[in-house]
């Protein structure tokens, strides 16, 4: 249990006192859901590792610390799921891949979630803010999955996250293009193939969504790079649960929460006092909103979706690789051929041109030269 709790800490054991070690145990059993799951898969790589063994040697428990570190993506992508089911409960309206951060707060103290506890200036610093309605900041699911406050067993080697469930889409997409660009209508043909048969909230492409990936194409010589910003934010919005939005780069960070509290002097998480006031907060300005009538029977999710299409669309792009991704024209035969016969002209024309400033320079010497 210490080696685990440590272990999902990200600290150094070696810089640990005993109590400092027994401290991080009881914090783990207390406050970690997965706690349980934790303990079992330890257990059992344990008992793998040793066998009947009654006592083990160095090695022998070097094979089971590699056991567990190998493994532990398996308990990892259960956290992460469970978490993601607990965030797409307080999804604001259905397939918007968006919660309201006063809900977001709330929730740690009306369902125990105890882990949406970030504040919004460390939600903003890390990409997983939404601020296109300034009133009503929203939470973005995909990219607060993968916030480094959300990766366990964090070393100054690797850290354990949650998998980007956006890469089987791309997966699909490479798939089928087999080529770094493509043009809008094969995009749209491959994105509607995959939507219909993956479990997405979004089953076809909206007319705003076709407008803009032609959009893209326009800027590109009439094809879309599949591994730019734009084409990201694109798929973005085709699947706002599983994919993350792609900021411009250095508008946000990849800090945690030490790192955080370093650059800006802040706590990256509100307290339990805080969260209670806040929570009190959310309560009431929902109940004003009932009493005016504000809450719809019905929202309209693909409005609300459109609207963040609108508000969030940037136009800048970033290629992956700016050497090999840009789009180059390519030329027909018969616009190569024209060319190269402009070009080979012009060539001659030029050289006529040097021979007869050449035959004029020697002429206009010779006749000097008679006339002395």
């Amino acid at each position: 249990d210490t080696y685990m709790a440590v272990f999902l800490s990200g600290r150094d054991i070696s810089e640990m006192s005993q109590p400092q070690a027994a401290k991080t145990v009881d914090m783990m059993s207390r406050n970690f859901p997965g706690w349980a799951k934790v303990q079992e898969f330890a257990r059992t790589t344990l008992f793998e590792g040793s066998g009947k063994l009654i006592m083990l040697a160095f090695l022998d428990v070097t094979r089971i610390v590699e056991g567990i570190s190998e493994g532990f993506g398996r308990v990892m992508m259960s956290e992460c799921d469970d978490m993601k089911d607990r965030l797409l409960e307080l999804e604001d309206g259905n397939g918007t891949g968006r919660i309201s951060l006063s809900e977001f707060h709330a929730s740690a103290v009306r369902k125990g979630y105890w882990q949406f506890r970030e504040t919004a200036d460390y939600l903003r610093h890390v990409g997983a803010l939404d601020d296109s309605r300034p009133s009503e900041p929203r939470v973005i699911i995909p990219n607060y999955l993968h916030t480094p406050l959300n990766c366990l067993a964090s070393s100054k080697y690797y850290a354990v996250c949650c998998p980007d469930t956006c890469e089987s889409m791309m997966a699909h997409l490479e798939g089928k293009i087999q080529a770094p660009h493509a043009a809008p209508e094969v995009i749209v043909d491959a994105v509607s193939e995959w939507l219909s048969t993956s479990s997405t909230s979004r089953q076809a492409l909206s007319s705003t969504l076709v407008s803009k990936l032609k959009d893209v194409a326009e800027q590109n010589g009439g094809v879309v790079p599949l591994h730019g910003r734009l084409f990201a934010q694109w798929i973005h919005f085709v699947s706002p649960r599983e994919c993350p939005y792609p900021h411009l780069s250095n508008t946000t960070s990849n800090s945690n929460g030490q790192e955080f509290k370093r650059i800006t002097g802040k706590a990256h998480a509100h307290s339990r006092a805080e969260l209670a006031s806040l929570a009190a907060q959310s309560s009431k300005a929902s109940s004003e909103r009932g009493e005016r009538g504000d809450i719809a029977a019905e929202d309209d999710d693909e409005d609300d979706v459109e609207e963040a299409v609108s508000a969030m669309w940037a136009e800048e792009e970033e290629l992956v690789d700016p050497t090999h991704g840009v789009v180059r024209l390519v030329v027909e035969p018969s616009q190569a051929w024209y060319s190269g016969a402009c070009l080979r002209g012009f060539s001659m024309i030029v050289a006529i041109g040097s021979m007869c400033a050449v035959l004029m320079e020697l002429l206009t010497g010779a006749s000097t030269a008679l006339r002395q």
